[in-house]
């Protein structure tokens, strides 16, 4: 700790410029929020959701966007993975969350660095730990998923959005602000809640005569269409597809923690700027707004309430929790107690992978690099793969990454028996590793690969 005392005061001309200090606040927060991310996505097996997502990137891009069309779902987050995925190293579980780990960075660090904009490096830097130790930006921050990027967009979105709600913005700043709703909507279906409140309160706060004349609005007013139209399509056709979404009970023990925090904030905001600063009070209601909006979808026209869903508002309520905590710091009772909210906020969430779908826990990725590394199969051995339900969705992609093809030969329980590789999955440990399935006759197998509910034999004379 000596000598990185001594360091800083040596090379405090330098730390005292401002880009320097800015830049070395990137690097530092980078390190701090990735590192501790690369354990999840090296040994963590992809979840049902993220499965999906490996599989539509694997078709052509017609296929994938006729696939994402019948899952009711946006185009835009899909389209940016795949031509990721056409630059990355390999087509593995690895490198289709390197995005998402990627993107949450940066608005975690984007955020951060608004509120520095308006506050010193103390508060801009506790912000940080809190918007990227939530909740929900932890687990999406290591899923292949759309939230990372929704938070990414949201992020940048917010200081233009502040901007043309003020009354400051230039012709340039509408034009991003446009723009990056336009991007918010075709990123997931949901993200619409949080685009019309924008749209609501900016029409609210008065400025929204003058922006009529711009010509970028008959852009959006297209997209809309578009979007309204898909979507509505979407729902008649294969609403099926989100019926797993159940009637929520909208009471406090289910809603998002930060909501809580988000709101005592805005009261806040509200009494301290209601006379001085109403823009402000307006720029902050957005997420309150988005919500009730969401409240009357889901009570009134269809069940849609998923908590992930709101990270879209994360970077605007953390801006408005942060104009809560500046304050705070301005006594010293304000002090202790936002150190006790980092200390407990900080200790609160372990960095840990989100799991959805129960099925989907089994270790499907250290299974395949075990069947990998042995080089057991190559392209003149037989596989057969005993599978139940829809669990050739999961085995056929990581046959595909890391054996470079679908090997398996799905066979139903009752079939015969006699390939040089068996794979049972789901099947009560393999009837007690293999003592109750159906041979051929005058076969032999043993255990070759076990991991969780999911066995790989090997014939032998």
């Amino acid at each position: 700790m000596e000598r990185v005392r001594l360091f800083f005061l040596k090379n405090r001309e330098l730390f005292s410029n401002e880009k320097v200090t800015t830049l070395f606040f990137i690097i530092l927060s980078s390190a701090l929020f990735i590192f501790p991310r690369i354990k999840i996505i090296t040994e963590y097996t992809l979840d049902g959701d993220e499965l999906l997502s490996w599989l539509l990137i694997e078709k052509s891009f017609t296929g994938m966007w006729a696939e994402v069309y019948r899952a009711v779902m946006q185009p835009l987050y899909y389209t940016i993975l795949k031509l990721w995925m056409f630059i990355s190293p390999e087509n593995n579980d690895y490198w289709i969350r390197v995005p998402s780990i990627i993107l949450s960075c940066l608005a975690s660090i984007l955020v951060a660095l608004q509120v520095r904009k308006v506050s010193d490096w103390l508060i801009a830097t506790i912000i940080f730990i809190l918007f990227s130790n939530l909740d929900w930006v932890v687990m999406t921050s290591t899923m292949s998923r759309s939230y990372p990027l929704l938070l990414f967009l949201s992020s940048i979105h917010v200081y233009f959005f502040k901007k043309v709600i003020a009354g400051t913005s230039s012709s340039r700043d509408y034009n991003a602000f446009t723009f990056l709703s336009i991007a918010i909507l075709f990123t997931h279906n949901t993200s619409i809640f949080y685009i019309s409140s924008c749209f609501l309160l900016l029409i609210f706060s008065g400025h929204w005569k003058k922006l009529l004349e711009k010509k970028i609005n008959i852009l959006f007013l297209v997209s809309l269409l578009v979007y309204l139209v898909v979507i509505y399509f979407q729902f008649i056709n294969y609403r099926s597809k989100v019926s797993w979404i159940g009637k929520s009970s909208w009471d406090f023990t289910y809603l998002d923690p930060i909501l809580i925090t988000y709101l005592i904030s805005l009261i806040f905001v509200f009494f301290k700027y209601k006379t001085t600063n109403r823009k402000l009070i307006v720029f902050s209601s957005v997420p309150l707004v988005g919500y009730f909006l969401y409240l009357f979808v889901d009570t009134f026209l269809m069940s849609i309430f998923v908590q992930r869903y709101f990270v879209v508002f994360y970077p605007l309520m953390t801006l408005v929790i942060a104009e809560f905590i500046r304050s705070l710091m301005n006594v010293n009772v304000g002090k202790v107690i936002i150190l006790l909210i980092v200390s407990v906020q900080f200790g609160s969430y372990r960095i840990t992978p989100y799991r959805d779908f129960y099925e989907y826990k089994i270790d499907y990725k250290h299974f395949f690099k075990n069947l990998k590394d042995r080089e057991v199969i190559n392209n003149r051995t037989s596989v057969q793969c005993v599978v139940i339900d829809s669990y050739e969705a999961v085995l056929s992609p990581y046959s595909k990454m890391y054996l470079g093809r679908d090997v398996c030969n799905y066979i139903s329980n009752e079939a015969k028996l006699d390939a040089d590789i068996i794979l049972v999955n789901d099947i009560s440990k393999a009837k007690i590793l293999m003592s109750d399935l159906n041979l051929a006759d005058n076969v032999k197998y043993r255990p070759l690969v076990v991991e969780d509910n999911i066995v790989a034999f090997e014939r032998y004379e």
